[in-house]
């Protein structure tokens, strides 16, 4: 990692475009980034074991309700406001693993908004109340965070522009050939 950061930064130097390093901007990450290190709180194990806890029923995981996935986002803010705040880090590497419990409390909320705005089962996203696919789903849904507030839009794939045609998707097949689209 050090010898990969060392030469990415000695590249750097050699483009024409040379990003502005706001000092006080760079100074005010740091200081949140180390804040942690050493205080009293939670252990980034324990807030890691909630968030299993929170993807884990198996109406969050695999056979998907809106009932399961809005009480697992319930849970999930709980640990936003009450538990990620109280994170501590006793050592270095324990910083380290606070920030990776930080980065999957964020994927986590991710899957499970996306999850819950995906009205129909394609593949291994099963929704009960929607048990079949429905193509107005078949693209992305993408997400910006503005003033802290996710905020999602879909965007179709672009089938027309594809050289090559989808004509059967991975459910099918797993049906009796009569039923295929």
């Amino acid at each position: 990692g050090w010898i990969a950061g060392d030469n990415a930064g000695k590249m750097a130097s050699t483009l024409a475009y040379q990003p502005r390093i706001d000092p006080a901007l760079t100074a005010q990450i740091k200081r949140k980034l180390f804040e942690i290190l050493g205080k009293p709180g939670l252990f980034p194990k324990e807030i890691l074991n909630e968030l299993r806890e929170v993807v884990s029923p198996y109406d969050v995981s695999i056979l998907k309700t809106e009932k399961g996935i809005t009480r697992a986002l319930d849970k999930m803010n709980r640990i936003k406001e009450e538990l990620l705040p109280n994170m501590t880090a006793e050592t270095p590497h324990y910083l380290m693993k606070a920030n990776e419990v930080r980065s999957i409390a964020v994927i986590t909320e991710l899957y499970l908004q996306a999850s819950l705005l995906r009205k129909e089962t394609r593949c291994g996203h099963h929704r009960t109340e929607y048990p079949h696919r429905d193509d107005q789903y078949l693209g992305w849904f993408l997400v910006t965070k503005e003033k802290g507030q996710l905020s999602w839009t879909f965007r179709p794939v672009p089938l027309d522009k594809y050289k090559i045609k989808p004509y059967r998707y991975y459910v099918d097949l797993f049906k009796p050939k009569s039923q295929t689209v």
